[in-house]
């Protein structure tokens, strides 16, 4: 698996987003070389999450899977990427500078909120998985079809074409805000269960 991540270029892509790969053995679990900044948060795919074992007793950690820190560097070097170079991001697509210029400040509008729409994702996934299927299929449609078509229509008369880029973030936004009081609601739900 090493070698394939090397030969594809995949490893390279992960060290350049700041992900350490260590060997198994002790390292991770007593904190050797990898201790976040006081009240830093850490995201780590070792178990030895509890508060302390980082190294730091202020340190906030996270236990995610080693394919969600894979995401989250890619997603984050996606959007690091579209927010402060979105002139080759428009490049890719065309030469006309007209539509290079439209298109940055789309790029910068539409990525705002572009960190959040995961949650949004995974929550849908998440009421899929437990078999609550009329919850996924609305907050699956709350994002484009509730959202967006009423947003993309009617934001333009006020804002013209940025009205356009602002109605995909707001509904991201949107969607993210009606979906935290969904899940809220199911776990509350589950706890007194």
């Amino acid at each position: 698996l090493h070698r394939e991540l090397l030969r594809d270029g995949y490893l390279d892509m992960l060290v350049a987003a700041g992900v350490r790969l260590l060997e198994i053995a002790c390292g991770p679990c007593c904190a050797i070389g990898q201790t976040p900044p006081t009240n830093g948060v850490a995201v780590r795919t070792s178990n030895r999450n509890f508060k302390g074992r980082s190294g730091n007793p202020t340190a906030k950690l996270y236990l995610v899977s080693p394919e969600t820190a894979a995401a989250t560097a890619i997603m984050t070097i996606g959007w690091l990427i579209a927010m402060f170079l979105p002139y080759y991001c428009a490049r890719l697509f065309t030469t006309d500078s007209t539509l290079i210029s439209m298109a940055i400040d789309g790029v910068r509008i539409n990525m705002m909120v572009f960190p959040i729409i995961g949650f949004q994702m995974v929550v849908t996934n998440f009421f899929q998985c437990i078999g609550k299927v009329k919850v996924s299929i609305f907050l699956s449609l709350s994002r484009q079809l509730f959202m967006l078509l009423p947003m993309a229509f009617f934001f333009p008369l006020v804002w013209g074409l940025d009205g356009v880029w602002y109605s995909m973030p707001a509904s991201d936004l949107g969607s993210f805000a009606m979906t935290i009081p969904i899940l809220l609601w199911y776990l509350r739900k589950i706890k007194q269960q």
